[in-house]
């Protein structure tokens, strides 16, 4: 019975409430940029259309939360960084 009222106390506080919103909207900025950044590797295999699929990563990663931006503009660096590596810089 203590359970029952210490879950439904938990479940109504206005606190966890909001903490859990805020959490909602992380997780889905994580999927994102972990989206964006496995499509950016198919540019890097020199597939056809692949810039498409980056595109749409990012527009997504942005739209999810704006911090995604950071990730957004961090993404030419990576693919670089990745290009000079592998030598492939032309």
């Amino acid at each position: 019975m203590h359970g029952i009222l210490i879950l439904a106390a938990l479940s109504l506080n206005p606190v966890l409430i909001f903490y859990s919103t805020q959490l909602r909207n992380y997780a889905l900025l994580f999927f994102f940029v972990t989206l964006l950044l496995l499509a950016t590797e198919r540019p890097l295999r020199e597939e056809r259309g692949a810039w498409i699929g980056v595109l749409l990563a990012s527009v997504l990663t942005v739209l999810a939360n704006p911090l995604g931006m950071i990730w957004v503009f961090a993404n030419p660096m990576v693919l670089a960084a990745v290009a000079i590596f592998r030598g492939k810089w032309r």
